[in-house]
């Protein structure tokens, strides 16, 4: 059975990584203009969207990869600190 393409707009997802409440992404076109044929961008998704934000756009496969490795780094640490934090009779404290 073949598996449905998971696309941004015009861009195949090519690489996905998962984590906390996003996901970071990298898409190809290569139908695109030459200096667009790479993204890189932060997905949110729910039952009826995803929601895509803090896109680059790049014809530098290396710099995207980059971005995409500094983006799940800087989540990693979100994520962690997030999970560290005290919790006070089921209340997050600030």
């Amino acid at each position: 059975m073949e598996q449905k393409k998971h696309m941004a707009g015009k861009y195949e997802i090519i690489h996905a990584f998962r984590i906390g409440d996003y996901e970071v992404v990298i898409g190809e076109n290569p139908n695109s203009q030459p200096e667009e044929q790479y993204i890189c961008a932060l997905c949110q998704e729910n039952d009826i969207l995803r929601q895509y934000s803090e896109m680059m756009v790049s014809d530098d496969y290396a710099e995207i990869a980059e971005l995409y490795g500094q983006r799940i780094a800087e989540l990693a640490k979100a994520t962690q600190r997030a999970l560290l934090r005290p919790k006070f009779q089921g209340i997050n404290e600030q």
